[in-house]
C-alpha cells in the first residue's frame, strides 16, 4: 500500500512566494476549499521547509527581490484563475 505524502499547506501568498524562491516545489495543484475564499498551496512537509517557514515568520529570511516578485506574481495569477474557475463552475 502506498504511503500518503504529508503536506505543508499555506494560503499566505508572501510565504508561498518565499518558499518557491528557496527551491521548494509544489507537490499538488493549488486548492480552493469550499468553505474558504483563500487558495491553498501545497508542498512536501519536511524539517527543511519547517525551518524555512520559521525563518520567514521570525524575519530571519532573505530573498532575491526579483525572484520573489516573479514568484508572487505567478502564484497570484494561479489563485485568481482558480477562484474564477470555481466561481463559474469550470
Amino acid at each position: 500500500m502506498e504511503k500518503l505524502q504529508e503536506l505543508f499547506s499555506s494560503s499566505d501568498l508572501d510565504l508561498v512566494a518565499y518558499l518557491l524562491t528557496q527551491g521548494f516545489k509544489f507537490v499538488q495543484s493549488p486548492t480552493l476549499p469550499a468553505a474558504h475564499s483563500r487558495v491553498h498551496f501545497h508542498f512536501q512537509k519536511s524539517e527543511k521547509i519547517e525551518k524555512a517557514v520559521m525563518d520567514f515568520i521570525n524575519r530571519r529570511a532573505s530573498v532575491e527581490p526579483v525572484a520573489f516578485a516573479e514568484s508572487l506574481r505567478s502564484i497570484k495569477t494561479q489563485a485568481q484563475e482558480l477562484r474564477g474557475r470555481s466561481r463559474y463552475g469550470n
